[in-house]
């Protein structure tokens, strides 16, 4: 969807208000991570506007939203980790879903999650600082080899798992991860 300014953002809440989930979800992105031009980031109207639409979203959801307005505000180490440890408290709310909304609030909090989960496997052997350098590649394709259907993986470990979109491919799927074990 394309915004075009701050009367996108009153379209938005107006088509919310009128039960439309998609229309919440998106808002609640938009003020998160702004747009770039004309809508700043502003997590504090992204987590009012978690708490407004809670009726629209389920449980899950609104956890998930919560977590990546975190993330978005999350610095270094030691605010990279909680947000790992959230994820690794509530392994039942994980989803592609997740990873997306992180990688967009976030993406070195992501990754450091990513890199977090694939230690934990035994696959990464390297420092959890969020960056997708050589031996995080060499995981994320180790982790591919444990999915079974390599075919998503064989020339671009970000762009194919899942069919999905070179942004990390919702950080290689998180859901993936957990099934490969």
């Amino acid at each position: 969807m394309r915004v075009d300014g701050p009367a996108a953002v009153v379209k938005l809440r107006a088509a919310a208000d009128m039960g439309n989930v998609d229309a919440a979800k998106f808002l609640i992105s938009l003020l998160r991570d702004g747009n770039g031009m004309n809508i700043p980031r502003d997590s504090a109207a992204a987590t009012d506007t978690v708490v407004r639409y809670s009726g629209l979203l389920s449980k899950a959801e609104i956890w998930q939203y919560d977590l990546s307005i975190t993330a978005s505000l999350a610095y270094g180490g030691s605010g990279y980790a909680s947000i790992g440890a959230e994820i690794a408290a509530h392994p039942e709310w994980i989803s592609t879903a997740l990873g997306a909304e992180l990688q967009k609030a976030n993406p070195r909090a992501a990754m450091y999650v990513l890199q977090q989960r694939l230690e934990a496997k035994g696959l990464y052997h390297g420092p959890l600082d969020g960056l997708a350098g050589r031996r995080t590649l060499r995981a994320m394709y180790a982790a591919c080899d444990r999915l079974g259907d390599r075919s998503g993986c064989d020339d671009n470990v970000f762009a194919t798992v899942d069919n999905c979109s070179p942004n990390f491919c919702s950080q290689v799927n998180l859901v993936n991860f957990e099934a490969g074990s």
